[in-house]
């Protein structure tokens, strides 16, 4: 495996990691208007194609600072192993899975990210997740009579859908730099576009950010 390099995070790559945030954002959307109210099993598979490949961005989003071990990652992915994914972003970062917060200003002027409660994504959930999702894809016996949509499947795809939705919404991500933390919106007023900001990092254990220091890209996502 090529070693990572620990190179502080470039505008370049902050607007990279902006890109894939846009388009998970464009196919969660597809997914969550196909889930509203599934009458065809089309419908179903549209979304949980595009949910599974929303999981996949969120894991090859995490190497905009690391490019030169995408391949080794989507080549993983191409084989539909997401536990060989896992092992080579792990080894490479840790902490490349993102974290989602909820954010407040404290007196002294400083932003404080605390911990989001409720159901989002998980790092060891995805694995469960991206399997679920792929077995769902599977063509079933063509001569075979149409099995009728099973309800059960349909209400943990919206789980998933959810917890994807509740995992980006708010949440930072480690790139590469220690000393600097990015700190992504998928929907930032007033209209709705994905913000990422470069944050100093002021306490690791509280999360604590600089405001005063910060280089931020707003993604527009009509290009």
């Amino acid at each position: 495996m090529t070693t990572p390099t620990a190179a502080p995070i470039s505008q370049e790559e902050i607007e990279l990691y902006g890109n894939v945030l846009s388009e998970i954002k464009f196919r969660a959307e597809i997914a969550e208007a196909k889930l509203r109210d599934v009458t065809e099993i089309v419908e179903l598979e549209t979304a949980v194609l595009q949910l599974r490949k929303s999981i996949e961005l969120v894991a090859l989003g995490t190497l905009a600072a690391n490019r030169q071990v995408v391949n080794e990652v989507s080549t993983a992915l191409h084989k539909k192993d997401w536990g060989d994914a896992r092992k080579i972003l792990q080894k490479i970062n840790p902490n490349y899975w993102p974290t989602p917060f909820i954010a407040k200003m404290v007196p002294d002027g400083m932003r404080t990210l605390e911990a989001f409660v409720g159901p989002f994504l998980s790092e060891k959930e995805s694995q469960a997740a991206y399997g679920f999702l792929s077995n769902l894809l599977h063509a079933n016996n063509p001569f075979a009579k149409p099995s009728a949509i099973d309800q059960k499947d349909v209400d943990k795809v919206r789980d998933i859908s959810l917890k994807l939705r509740n995992l980006l919404g708010l949440h930072t991500a480690e790139l590469g730099s220690r000393e600097h933390v990015v700190v992504a919106s998928m929907d930032t007023p007033p209209d709705g576009r994905v913000l990422v900001q470069l944050w100093n990092e002021v306490s690791r254990e509280t999360r604590t950010l600089d405001s005063c220091q910060s280089t931020q890209v707003r993604m527009d996502e009509s290009k």
